[in-house]
């Protein structure tokens, strides 16, 4: 007589190996996704250290040079913003009655004084704060265009401020 081999064994034995494959899968693509999301949250933020670096640098090239010296900077905008707003800083009594800029958040952000003075917009809640300058127009803000992701500034020594303005 010959024996028979018990296939049931050999069944759940493959059904294990599936399981086990699907969850070593799952396991790696969550893996994957979490690692992905976590770079692209560092590069993000990288991005906007170095755009407030390159403006605080450049502003302070400027005033450190002697009055009215004038340069030209070039500020790459990281994300979609459409927009860069400047605010005058160096004059403390600037804003009698608040700021009336186009973006209530920016409006605020000077009200509560949190000292910031260079805002992406929209919506203006990214905000730096790149030393002492002034804007030159009435309101003491100004926004300019990002064309390209890059804006390019009319940085002027005042002596112990520097003025910004669209170049």
């Amino acid at each position: 007589m010959k024996k028979r081999r018990n296939n049931k064994a050999q069944i759940v034995g493959e059904v294990l190996i599936y399981i086990l494959a699907i969850v070593v899968f799952s396991l790696t693509i969550l893996y994957g996704y979490k690692a992905v999301k976590y770079f692209t949250e560092r590069s993000t933020e990288i991005s906007f250290l170095e755009l407030e670096n390159k403006a605080k640098n450049d502003i302070e090239r400027v005033k450190s040079d002697t009055y009215g010296t004038v340069k030209k900077s070039t500020l790459i905008i990281p994300g979609k913003y459409e927009k860069v707003c400047f605010v005058t800083s160096f004059d403390t009594n600037a804003y009698p009655n608040g700021m009336a800029s186009p973006y209530s958040l920016i409006n605020n952000d000077v009200k509560t004084a949190k000292n910031k003075n260079m805002f992406l917009a929209p919506p203006g809640s990214a905000g730096f704060n790149i030393g002492e300058i002034e804007v030159d127009n009435l309101q003491n803000w100004v926004c300019i265009d990002v064309q390209g992701s890059k804006i390019t500034l009319r940085l002027e020594s005042m002596g112990d401020h520097v003025k910004v303005s669209k170049w």
